[in-house]
């Protein structure tokens, strides 16, 4: 009795048959491709977004150490950007199937620079290889001086996976993207003015500073008399007993005797040059990172040291000068007024 109630209550359970499993596939493939379809445009835009904000933080980065290393990226007249002797960014421009290729290596020569890690640099926001332009030594010409440059374009393939027909970095520097293609352009030519513009203004602001020094020295000095030149002490230790056309008492260092200029953050024990003028470092620093020099005792100012007798006599002078990748030195000229 109770084997038969067992088996009367026993029901033989069965599996998915291969029809119902063949459905169940359909439907949900069905589903997701469904799905995918209402996200994938979702999908796109949040690359795109991401692709340029990568591009701009890409091209912050190539633009700060472009900056830190000028005189050896415009020294060469190439289609890279040299930093060091096998430190540079080489172009990486599509392959035949107009696709960006560029290793993971590319950003590496600029990874203190990166706000991610160098192998990863390389990637647009769909984890593609981006295409690197860079045009051959430019030069523009201001104010006489010739400044030399190189423009350089990061650009994505972005949805369609290739760069399109159209998309260019002329010799001269002019980004024309086509298509659907995304890029961010470091205008080489607007940079160096930009530099050169802030070295002027640094040189500018120095040499006020220091007219300024020589007035406030003249004024305070009892004695004062225009016979005696108050932009530097005249020796190395201003203590010691000088030649009476010398500001003995004054904190301003000397400069070489042979022409060479003394560093404006010279460590002295009256203090370093722009701290005496009252500037910061930031003050006396051109535009290419290199700190401003001064000479007071050279040639090629008027002081009681110079070598040719017409000019040890006043006015004396004083100047604020630096040397811009290229080679090409920029000054200004202090005149001690009364």
């Amino acid at each position: 009795m109770e084997n038969k109630q067992f088996r009367l209550g026993y029901k033989r359970q069965r599996g998915f048959s291969f029809l119902e499993v063949i459905i169940t596939i359909g439907l949900v493939t069905l589903l997701y491709g469904v799905m995918m379809e209402g996200f994938a445009p979702a999908i796109q835009f949040r690359a795109k977004i991401e692709t340029e904000a990568r591009l701009k933080s890409l091209r912050t980065s190539v633009l700060a150490a472009y900056k830190d290393n000028m005189a050896s990226v415009d020294a060469d007249t190439g289609q890279k950007l040299v930093f060091t002797v096998g430190s540079e960014i080489t172009q990486q421009l599509p392959n035949a199937d107009n696709r960006c290729v560029a290793p993971n290596t590319t950003f590496l020569p600029i990874a203190r620079y990166l706000d991610t890690a160098s192998t990863n640099a390389h990637l647009d926001g769909y984890n593609r290889s981006l295409c690197v332009y860079i045009t051959p030594r430019q030069s523009v010409v201001i104010d006489g001086i010739t400044l030399n440059y190189h423009s350089v374009a990061l650009v994505a393939t972005a949805q369609n996976g290739r760069i399109d027909a159209g998309t260019t970095l002329s010799a001269t520097g002019e980004l024309t993207l086509a298509g659907d293609d995304i890029g961010v352009l470091l205008d080489g030519r607007s940079f160096v003015q930009t530099q050169f513009q802030a070295t002027l203004d640094a040189l500018r602001r120095t040499a006020d500073a220091y007219q300024a020094y020589f007035q406030a020295r003249y004024q305070a000095d009892s004695d004062r008399s225009i016979s005696i030149d108050y932009f530097s002490c005249g020796v190395a230790d201003c203590a010691t007993a000088v030649d009476a056309h010398w500001d003995v008492d004054g904190a301003m260092p000397v400069s070489g005797s042979a022409g060479d200029g003394a560093a404006m953050n010279t460590v002295t024990a009256s203090g370093r040059p722009y701290e005496i003028l009252g500037l910061s470092q930031s003050d006396v620093t051109d535009g290419y990172g290199q700190v401003l020099l001064m000479q007071n005792r050279g040639d090629i100012c008027r002081n009681p040291g110079n070598s040719t007798t017409a000019l040890k006599t006043p006015p004396y002078t004083a100047v604020i000068y630096t040397t811009l990748p290229g080679g090409a030195r920029l000054s200004q000229t202090v005149v001690g007024i009364f």
